[in-house]
């Protein structure tokens, strides 16, 4: 961190929240260097000068801009999670057959995974920015220890939906934390394929076939060798037209 960086104040409240979403936002559209102290004051009709206090400088300004897109996407992938677990039982606080466990924990794991692959704005923010920035990064220890808590709490929630799903008899028993490792690393290369070609990669498709691969391999054997077990497995490869909505065909 560069002298002086540290002394600045911090923004609060929805004051910090605009004008760091706002800066996140400039640059996702237009890459690193396109946020300024200049720019965002510009995009708020203001001074630099009100800034100036907050951001001595537009790197102060983008790494604060980035940790904030981090700090949102963590806190806000576990309700979504919940909430689309939820929304699979009919608004139930606990599923309370094995066809709502089933719906339950499938939905659950299914909008984290959406969430990670697909991304919400915050997300794609902070992972394009992360990539265009590493060296900066590795210089600013509040933001880089942000992103690190982001991934953290990322295989932290995996590993426990996974094991939900293992306890309630919907998942076959397995490795959850290994798991949970696994699958930010593979997905990873799928989101640095989007930053460096956007068109190649289609974020619904690429969603739906993540989680159905997961759930696929999670899933319980069949009881028999019967033609609908085969059939249900081939399925859910395909994801089925849905997309991640069908995901629940998986278990």
């Amino acid at each position: 961190m560069r002298q002086g960086e540290a002394v600045a104040p911090e923004l609060k409240g929805p004051r910090r929240r605009q004008v760091l979403g706002l800066a996140a936002k400039m640059m996702f559209a237009g890459g690193y260097r396109a946020a300024t102290v200049k720019t965002v004051a510009a995009a708020l009709g203001e001074s630099p000068s009100e800034l100036r206090p907050f951001f001595p400088g537009d790197d102060h300004l983008r790494l604060r801009a980035i940790g904030h897109a981090a700090e949102l996407w963590r806190k806000g992938v576990r309700e979504r999670a919940d909430a689309a677990g939820r929304a699979a039982i009919a608004g139930k606080d606990e599923p309370a057959t094995p066809e709502e466990r089933r719906a339950f924990h499938g939905a659950r794991l299914a909008s984290a995974l959406g969430d990670y692959v697909s991304g919400v704005e915050e997300h794609w923010c902070a992972m394009v920015l992360y990539l265009d920035c590493w060296p900066g990064l590795r210089q600013d220890p509040g933001t880089f220890g942000l992103l690190s808590e982001a991934y953290d709490h990322f295989h932290d929630l995996l590993a426990e939906l996974i094991g939900a799903g293992v306890s309630a008899g919907v998942f076959r028993p397995a490795g959850a934390d290994h798991i949970a490792t696994m699958i930010p690393a593979l997905c990873d290369g799928l989101l640095v394929q989007k930053c460096l070609d956007p068109a190649r990669i289609d974020c619904a498709a690429a969603a739906a076939t993540v989680a159905a691969m997961v759930l696929g391999y999670l899933a319980p054997p069949p009881a028999g060798e019967g033609g609908a077990g085969r059939a249900g497995r081939q399925e859910c490869g395909n994801g089925g037209p849905d997309g991640v909505t069908n995901v629940g065909r998986c278990l």
